[in-house]
């Protein structure tokens, strides 16, 4: 089992079959109240929200390292490198857990970053946009992030659309371009999995759809002014064009392979937690998604996900 030190314990990317099971009863019978209430609405699915801290966040990132070692290959994406590449962010990370009642099984995940604009470490979605080493490949000419300071020639590797004028891509720079203030608080939704078999096209919009709903909920909470993430083209049309969300391309960039031999490209977002807040409370919005759902009676529409306080007993936040 792999480990990396966290706030006097430890973080584990490789929970056995067994101990998953177990954390996940152990999580359905912590919120056992809740719960019920959820089975008697007839949902199937719940998203639990679990502070970095607790030993249970583990079924978190065994499902990241899990998902990202399918989908890229173990050699990189093992449970040691997976702790060295998130190590920096753990103390600041929060998990939320896809549930699926009628199994008792994680379903999905998505791990949520704290940062402040212009203060401390940067989230993870501007780390990997601005990396000068990207799963082992390392660029001469791309922005050397240990001090920030922009290279005015030409990047290659992950944003390699960008031309040789570019004045250089920085964490000021995307911070600027987005209107963020020294001290704002930023919600990063920094890694969003979920296991290929639950990817069928209902339920992997289903699951992504309660995952970010939860965490925007939890980002509100905190009064956080700022979303970003890095996500799939095909989910990020489906939020902006069905469900109205006015995600922007974070700092103007495009999409790329978010991991070298990706078969999907990804797309870096920003998202106004603020305006979004304003928008969602329009009338128009509102009866544009409390349509019926083609996911069936046990969906909720995508409204009262962001915004219903009787969704209370799905998102255990």
């Amino acid at each position: 089992m792999s480990s990396t030190t966290l706030l006097g314990g430890t973080s584990a990317y490789s929970l056995t079959t067994a101990d998953m099971e177990r954390s996940v009863r152990q999580l359905v019978g912590r919120h056992e109240k809740q719960i019920g209430q959820a089975r008697d609405r007839g949902l199937r699915t719940v998203v639990v929200s679990i502070d970095g801290s607790d030993p249970l966040s583990d079924v978190g990132r065994t499902i990241e390292q899990a998902v990202f070692d399918a989908d890229y290959g173990g050699h990189r994406n093992s449970p040691e490198l997976m702790s060295k590449e998130f190590g920096p962010y753990e103390d600041r990370s929060v998990f939320f857990v896809a549930i699926d009642l009628d199994k008792e099984v994680a379903v999905g995940t998505l791990r949520g970053v704290v940062s402040w604009a212009g203060i401390g470490p940067m989230c993870k979605t501007m780390r990997d946009c601005l990396s000068i080493e990207h799963y082992g490949r390392e660029f001469s000419d791309v922005i050397d992030l240990r001090d920030e300071v922009p290279n005015p020639l030409a990047h290659i590797g992950l944003l390699g659309q960008l031309s040789t004028t570019s004045p250089g891509i920085s964490r000021q720079f995307l911070e600027q371009f987005h209107a963020m203030e020294i001290g704002d608080l930023i919600f990063d939704m920094a890694t969003v999995v979920v296991p290929k078999e639950h990817r069928s096209p209902i339920d992997i919009q289903q699951i992504g759809e309660l995952l970010y709903a939860a965490s925007y909920r939890a980002a509100v909470k905190i009064e956080a002014q700022h979303g970003v993430t890095f996500i799939h083209e095909g989910l990020l049309g489906h939020f902006r064009s069905t469900l109205g969300m006015p995600w922007e391309d974070l700092g103007g960039l495009g999409s790329t392979q978010y991991i070298e031999s990706d078969p999907f490209l990804s797309q870096p977002a920003y998202l106004s937690l603020n305006r979004f807040a304003r928008t969602i409370s329009r009338e128009q919005y509102r009866q544009v998604l409390n349509r019926p759902q083609k996911y069936g009676e046990r969906h909720e529409p995508f409204i009262n996900l962001l915004a219903s306080p009787t969704m209370e007993d799905q998102f255990l936040l």
